[in-house]
């Protein structure tokens, strides 16, 4: 590493920089760490923490702490993970003025069948092939027992009670996006790190954008109705974040004046933590003004 102290100077003004942009941030742990001279682990802790929150560092700041990690050589100790890929987590923050950089889930995205790599998806039981979660989407569609709930971005979704196993369908335009299990608990369909001592830096993205999906529901709530909410709530555990999303963005671009401030913060983050354009979701991919308008609150 720089010299400790350069070091500790640097991970000083950033903190404060921190604090200042997003004020619930939790800064206790990286404090401490700096404070009887763990700067390894405060600065760890406090790159977990511009991953998941998104805050746009000034210019200076970010560069002065870009080229700090990509000077790092891999520090390979199970408690400090994002220290394991110093230039690829580099790679992943914000500045202000800067365009936001290419991130989001991973493009391969397996599905919801048990033998899928989806990260983050939950999965049918065994035994669910993709033939069979299609033919359960055509049933849950053709029955006229069930309702679809209308989302704020226009999308449908349709559930089935468990027999034994719920399945949710998605659709948009008439056409299915997803088909997802939902009631009773569903297992997830692949660990999310490969390796859980080193997880590498899209494996930390990808766990952030799916805590950030979960954590914006409370902010939603007050502003859908409790059928859509169930569905924004079962469509976020099953990993289906870019709907979230999408519907985050809908409600600020249509109500930015009536969101709190915390709101206001949950759904920027999450909104800043997707790569674009994501395919189906025009309101997200419309991010730029969306977040403008927010900040002009």
């Amino acid at each position: 590493m720089a010299g400790s102290a350069r070091l500790r100077d640097g991970l000083d003004r950033v903190v404060e920089e921190v604090a200042l942009l997003d004020p619930d941030v939790e800064l206790k742990f990286v404090r401490e760490f700096l404070s009887v001279g763990e700067e390894k682990f405060g600065l760890d802790n406090l790159l977990r923490i511009l991953i998941s929150h998104r805050p746009p560092l000034r210019f200076e700041t970010h560069s002065a702490l870009a080229q700090t990690l990509v000077t790092l050589r891999p520090v390979y100790d199970r408690h400090l993970p994002t220290l394991a890929d110093p230039s690829g987590i580099a790679a992943l923050l914000d500045h202000e003025g800067g365009p936001l950089r290419r991130r989001g889930l991973p493009p391969l995205r397996g599905g919801h069948v048990a033998t899928a790599r989806g990260t983050c998806s939950t999965c049918f039981p065994p035994g669910w092939t993709h033939e069979a979660v299609r033919a359960a989407a055509r049933t849950v569609r053709a029955d006229p027992a069930l309702s679809p709930t209308v989302l704020p971005n226009g999308m449908e979704w349709t559930a089935a009670p468990p027999e034994p196993i719920g399945v949710g369908v998605l659709t948009a335009d008439d056409d299915v996006t997803a088909v997802v299990p939902v009631r009773p608990r569903r297992e997830r369909s692949r660990p999310w790190y490969v390796d859980h001592e080193r997880p590498g830096a899209t494996e930390l993205l990808i766990t952030c954008v799916y805590t950030n999906g979960v954590g914006v529901l409370p902010a939603l709530r007050g502003h859908v109705t409790a059928a859509q909410f169930e569905a924004l709530s079962e469509l976020a555990v099953a990993g289906e974040i870019d709907v979230v999303a999408d519907v985050a963005a809908v409600l600020a671009a249509q109500r930015p004046g009536l969101l709190t401030p915390d709101e206001r913060r949950l759904i920027t983050r999450l909104l800043r933590s997707f790569d674009l354009p994501v395919h189906g979701c025009d309101h997200l991919n419309d991010r730029d003004a969306i977040l403008a308008r927010l900040d002009r609150r």
